[in-house]
């Protein structure tokens, strides 16, 4: 498995294409901050290129509730509508940055996804990922 993260600018394209080319290398691609790529926002439908090719996306849980950038935002919950969302993450690198406030994100998941989605998202996807052989 491998994270990878690109540009919030970099075009929906270059995505699909660098997504692809690691996949092709025998790779699974988990996309870190999947909202934050606001050319997946512009072509939405590259979002399901993505899955179709395997791509997982990892969406941050400040994302779902702090977040001031309503596109950010927007894209976060459209990901979750369409149940898009694998993994939810802090993105806390250090705490004179970003504040660690996953809670009210794990909470909007709860509150707004089916209970077994919600469960997927905040921990089963994550513990099948670890307990594979």
């Amino acid at each position: 498995y491998v994270l990878v993260e690109f540009s919030p600018f970099t075009p929906a394209n270059i995505i699909i294409y660098s997504v692809q080319q690691i996949i092709e290398s025998g790779y699974n691609v988990i996309l870190a901050h999947a909202e934050r790529h606001l050319g997946l926002s512009n072509q939405y439908d590259s979002v399901a290129q993505l899955r179709k090719l395997g791509c997982l996306f990892q969406v941050n849980a400040y994302s779902l509730y702090e977040e001031k950038n309503v596109a950010i935002k927007l894209l976060a919950y459209s990901l979750l509508d369409d149940k898009y969302v694998d993994f939810i993450g802090s993105d806390v690198h250090r705490t004179d940055h970003r504040t660690y406030m996953i809670e009210n994100g794990i909470n909007y998941i709860y509150e707004n996804c089916d209970e077994e989605y919600a469960k997927d998202i905040c921990y089963r996807n994550a513990e099948k990922l670890l307990n594979i052989k």
